[in-house]
Order: structure tokens, then sequence, then C-alpha cells
């Protein structure tokens, strides 16, 4: 619970006489519009609050596309009493603006950190691809064609890939799935599904154009003499 408390607590108030109240918890809402709210019975808070001149908070169902002439027509009837009117969605967003808020930062930091990771994988890379120039130059020497040794590179640095990805993103959703579950926050599965598809693309098009290129090189037998 947001008091951070548990069912079956006390919670000490003090009514209008003075008087301390005692209010047990004994059931909790799921995430609504009564965030930050004791519910109690009227007959109790009438009781211990006795010059309350009534309800100032009003719940008005209605249909979704007349949200708009509900709102006018409640504001022109009640105007006189200081009426103010807020969509739930409105509410509970503001309610969420702070994890909310959290999460957009956590997705620039992973956007920052794709364009990083962009770049670290470019030059490992390019660095182990050099470093295996001169089993590359053996396997042509001794007669595999630069088709099956592309193809032998792009097989192993994809599994290495799509290893790292998978991992990734399970942990990923281990750590958010609960503000995914929730209802009141803008994660989504699709942003991450495009997150995701844009590592994968990216890493499949460094691991083709490095491979491709290492095997343009007219010195690769050349190696061989350094073997």
């Amino acid at each position: 619970m947001g008091l951070g408390m548990k069912m079956g607590d006390v919670l000490l108030y003090q009514n209008e006489l003075g008087d301390t109240l005692k209010l047990k918890l004994i059931a909790g809402t799921k995430p609504s519009v009564f965030q930050g709210y004791i519910i109690i019975a009227n007959n109790h808070f009438l009781k211990n609050y006795p010059s309350s001149s009534g309800s100032n908070i009003f719940l008005v169902g209605g249909a979704a596309e007349n949200e708009t002439a509900i709102g006018e027509e409640l504001q022109l009837v009640f105007r006189d009493y200081g009426w103010e009117m807020e969509s739930a969605a409105k509410r509970l967003v503001e309610f969420y603006s702070v994890t909310n808020t959290y999460l957009s930062i956590f997705l620039a930091l992973g956007a920052l950190g794709l364009i990083l990771g962009t770049v670290g994988l470019a030059v490992i890379l390019a660095r182990t691809i050099l470093e295996r120039r001169r089993e590359i130059a053996l396997m042509q020497a001794i007669g595999f064609t630069k088709k099956s040794v592309f193809k032998l590179l792009i097989n192993e640095y994809s599994l290495l890939l799509l290893s790292g990805v998978l991992i990734g993103f399970i942990t990923a959703v281990v750590a958010t799935l609960p503000a995914f579950l929730s209802t009141n926050t803008d994660a989504s599965f699709s942003t991450v599904a495009i997150v995701v598809t844009l590592i994968l693309v990216n890493g499949v098009v460094w691991i083709t154009g490095l491979s491709w290129f290492s095997l343009q090189k007219k010195s690769l037998i050349n190696d061989l003499k350094t073997e």
C-alpha cells in the first residue's frame, strides 16, 4: 500500500472533537481515483466530523463520447459552488506522473545505450575479424570459398548477437514487468519490440557489412606468410 502499511494495521487520526480515531485497514483498492484517500462509512465520518456540510467529491459516470457535454452541463448547474471536473484517466495519469517520468528517463538512457552499443559492436566486430584474418586466410587456402567463409562468420556472430539480446530481453522484462502490468503507465510492449528490433537490425547490418568487407581484401592469402 502507498502508506507503507499492510492489512490489519491501525491508523490514528484526531477527529473534530479532539478524540483519537482508530482506523483499521481491512482492504485496499487497485490503482484508482481513490488513491491517497481513506474510505470509511458515511455515518462514521459524520459522527467524527459533524460540522461537515456534505460531500465535496462526486463520481460521475457516462459514455466517453459524451464526456464534454456532461462536463459542460455540470459546470453550468454547479458554477456557483466552485465546481471543478476532471476525467478519471487524467487523474490516474497525474498519480503516475513520477513513475512515467522515471520510465521516460530510462527510455532515453536506453536510446543512448543503443547508440553507444552500436559503436561498441562495430569496434569489437572489426577487431575480432582482424584477429581472425589468418584463420580466414587458412580456410581459403584449403579450399573454402568466400561465400562459405562469409556464411560461417554470419552464423557465428549472429548466434552471439541473438544470445546477448535474449539474455538482455529476459532480464529487462523481469525488472519492468510490474510497470507493464499496470494499466496506468506509458510503458508498452510495442516500445520494447521496436527497441529490440532496432538492436537486432543494427547488429545484423554490422555483422554482414564487416564480414563482407573483410573478405574483399586481396591480401588475405598473404596473411599466411606471417602464420
